[in-house]
């Protein structure tokens, strides 16, 4: 979806980040029952998006999100960027927070499961391993 200015519409870099995440959590063994409406699971709280370059079609991207260290025991945040490859640079900038409910009481807050939480701890060390060392 195009805007007036044939950029690729604000709303799609919502999409594109919702997508990459969703296929993210698909990614983990054992993470279905989470990613369902049943039981406890993930929900957006909030969504900080700065669009830094437009994206005009034709364009391939790529999302990648990365998940920050765990600082509470209900909720988690993520970074995200979309990278344009024609133009070979970042076009969008996302931070995400997700909070964990459980669907079967009607929504209300519930603590990050232990199999999740543990998942979680081995992507931040991941993430840390292949991190390029600091200068």
């Amino acid at each position: 979806m195009q805007d007036d200015f044939q950029h690729v519409n604000n709303v799609t870099y919502l999409k594109w980040f919702e997508t990459a995440r969703v296929n993210m959590f698909h990614g983990y063994n054992g993470f279905e029952g989470f990613m369902s409406n049943a039981g406890v699971g993930p929900i957006i709280r909030s969504v900080e998006l700065a669009w830094r370059y437009p994206i005009t079609y034709p364009d391939k991207i790529t999302v990648v999100h990365k998940l920050l260290p765990l600082r509470e025991k209900d909720r988690f945040e993520l970074q995200g960027v979309v990278v344009s490859h024609n133009a070979k640079k970042v076009a969008a900038r996302i931070k995400e927070v997700i909070v964990i409910v459980d669907y079967n009481k009607g929504g209300v807050k519930a603590m990050i499961p232990e199999y999740v939480f543990e998942a979680f701890n081995d992507r931040l060390q991941l993430q840390q391993e292949l991190a390029p060392a600091a200068a």
